[in-house]
């Protein structure tokens, strides 16, 4: 691609500086990637499955195809083509050091997709990442190298475009188009809520996370009454942010909390590295969302991982009193444009007495039990009403037993809180007559700064440092499905290895871990070691299991007849390629027209392998299409179909 870059298309420069846009980019600035639409679907650092937002979505008319243009001068240095993740990527180099990305994309401009299209057929692989030297590919500011689409794992057309430092950590590109996006709306709160940060903490005498009720509008909220806390609490808050152009919720990436005008604790998410994405389970309350979708952001520091967004120096943000006086608590939240808005009221030391218990007729006791940071947290609704004063009965692995009084409750529940300490676990919770009961499992601590090994029973497992977040007690334990690893409600950071035998039967298989979600199993991993143990690298507590997968993909064709002359107006060719488990391997997923291998799509959303006849369409007469198809289990299908060209 020469230094003077391609042909436009679409909406000129000479017409966008008329406007006015272009002119109040500051001379330094990047331009603007696209032309015509400014508009935005999503922001910088925005709450996401296991990771941060890492730069901006751009809003496309909600079709593909529209012209995407290099920001700065500089030079491709990176090309990604994969069907999962950011799709059709292009990664540019500038003089500074840093780095555009431009993602989602449905084609690259000539020059760049003859590049790729070389190494396609010298490799036999449609999925590609290439790394380029300055000289290949150089690109001129504003020239076009790509058009916007939908692939990878994009939920709708758009371009998602990410500006990175030298050291390849995104940053939020936002800064520089404030004038072409802006933003005249301070944040808006949804909820609020306190919550309880040790065993023995009490929001209003209760265990548990308090939502606040609040009054007010953007900009300014507060609330009514003096909250009681008695031992360490943190704040948490659930919100958004919007531009002027779009109605749609972005996030929000400044906040502050000050007690009595001192500020305790802030957050400023400016850029983050990739290995500190799932940082992002730490940020927001982890158990909360597992259980009820909501992500409450908080506004303390509750981790021994450092993330750069948590400003250290501002305070830990955590509520701890030691006087019984009223204390006057701000949150403040700030969007990049400087919108801010306030939520404020009074918290001060004490608790409340345990409601009178009003169990229905006929209800059963029922006890149960979810581990919260070093708290094993149990639950028993329809309590006896000796419970309420006498409380339940602690056993512990060396025999030792333990009153436990209730830590609060409602008239239909109390909640009973236990220290876990990895020198003496708890093994039991039971009343006096022994008759209710729950067990624990716990055989070991996690902890972020070391590694761990365990083995439970023919299974094995694997933390190496920073695998957690904060030490965290484990238990684990057969059930009727595989193996029970940890708490869900608490998050992994860097993540654990599990490791089954080689299964009795392997003729049953193959064999691949998975994790039980809800009703159904998820492929994690199928990797081998010389022993034949079957191992995967694993994100997430849960159940575990050694599941077979010995279905092969399906192949069946899109549009186009078998033995039928393909239309002449035809512009793709699509086979349909289904898999109901692990997933379709594209690496080993190929096609052959008239004997030649040639680059195939494949999209996972629509379950889609395509070939683009404009570019690859045979000669005249009738050809075979030859197709093969492999899953993540190693399950192989190949299918032929005579066609007519």
């Amino acid at each position: 691609m020469s230094a003077k870059g391609v042909r436009r298309t679409g909406l000129g420069l000479m017409a966008l500086a008329a406007w006015g846009l272009l002119a109040a980019l500051p001379a330094d600035a990047p331009r603007f990637p696209v032309e015509g639409i400014y508009a935005l679907s999503a922001t910088f650092g925005e709450l996401r499955p296991d990771h941060f937002h890492g730069g901006l979505d751009i809003k496309t008319g909600g079709r593909t195809g529209m012209p995407v243009y290099a920001v700065q001068e500089g030079y491709v240095y990176r090309i990604k083509v994969s069907p999962f993740g950011y799709g059709k990527a292009l990664y540019v180099r500038h003089p500074g050091g840093h780095f555009s990305l431009y993602a989602h994309l449905e084609s690259f401009a000539p020059e760049i997709e003859q590049y790729v299209e070389a190494r396609q057929f010298a490799s036999r692989q449609t999925s590609q990442e290439l790394y380029l030297s300055p000289a290949e590919l150089p690109v001129a500011a504003g020239a076009w190298i790509a058009n916007s689409g939908n692939s990878g794992s994009s939920l709708g057309p758009h371009l998602h475009y990410e500006w990175r430092d030298a050291e390849d950590r995104p940053q939020d590109p936002l800064v520089w188009y404030r004038e072409l996006l802006p933003d005249h709306r301070p944040p808006v709160v949804e909820a609020l809520a306190l919550e309880p940060l040790a065993p023995h903490a009490r929001i209003a005498g209760q265990a548990h996370k308090r939502l606040i009720p609040l009054r007010g509008a953007p900009g300014a909220y507060t609330w009514a009454d003096t909250i009681g806390i008695e031992g360490p609490a943190g704040l948490e808050y659930e919100g958004f942010d919007q531009l002027d152009g779009a109605s749609n919720p972005c996030g929000i990436n400044f906040a502050s909390l000050y007690l009595d005008g001192v500020r305790i604790y802030a957050w400023e998410l400016r850029h983050f590295g990739f290995e500190e994405n799932r940082f992002i389970n730490q940020h927001f309350d982890y158990a909360w969302y597992q259980r009820t979708g909501r992500r409450f952001e908080k506004a303390y520091t509750d981790s021994e991982i450092t993330f750069p967004a948590e400003i250290r120096s501002a305070g830990d943000g955590i509520l701890h009193f030691e006087d019984r006086r009223p204390h006057l608590l701000r949150l403040e939240l700030r969007d990049l444009a400087g919108n801010t808005t306030s939520v404020s009221g009074w918290v001060r030391q004490g608790g409340a007495a345990l409601p009178a218990l009003r169990i229905p007729k006929g209800a059963k006791p029922l006890l149960s039990y979810e581990i919260r940071r070093n708290t094993a947290v149990v639950h028993a609704d329809y309590p006896l009403p000796a419970w309420r004063e006498q409380g339940l009965l602690c056993v512990y692995q060396s025999g030792q037993i333990r009153r436990m009084l209730p830590a609060g409750g409602t008239p239909q529940r109390l909640t009973f809180t236990i220290p876990v300490d990895r020198f003496d676990y708890p093994a039991a919770v039971q009343d006096s007559s022994g008759r209710y009961r729950i067990a624990f499992a716990f055989g070991g601590h996690v902890f972020p700064d070391r590694s761990a090994v365990y083995q439970a029973g023919e299974v094995q497992l694997y933390f190496p440092p920073q695998s957690v977040f904060e030490p965290v007690p484990l238990e684990w334990r057969q059930n009727g499905e595989g193996i029970a690893v940890g708490a869900a409600h608490i998050p992994v950071y860097q993540g654990f290895v599990i490791s089954f035998p080689p299964p009795a039967d392997p003729e049953a298989g193959p064999f691949v871990v998975a994790r039980r979600d809800g009703g159904r199993w998820r492929y994690t991993g199928s990797s081998r070691n010389r022993e034949g143990r079957i191992y995967a690298s694993a994100n997430q507590f849960g159940t575990y299991a050694l599941v077979p997968d010995p279905d092969p993909p399906q192949i069946s064709p899109g549009n186009f007849t078998p033995g039928r002359a393909v239309p002449s107006a035809a512009r793709m060719l699509v086979i349909r390629i289904e898999d109901g488990f692990s997933g379709i391997d594209d690496l080993n997923t190929s096609v052959w027209l008239g004997g030649r291998w040639l680059p195939a799509e494949y999209d996972f959303k629509s379950r889609q392998l395509s070939i683009d006849l404009t570019r690859y369409r045979p000669a005249p007469g009738r050809c075979l299409l030859e197709v093969r198809a492999a899953d993540q289990a190693g399950n192989l299908t190949r299918q032929s179909y005579e066609l007519v060209f």
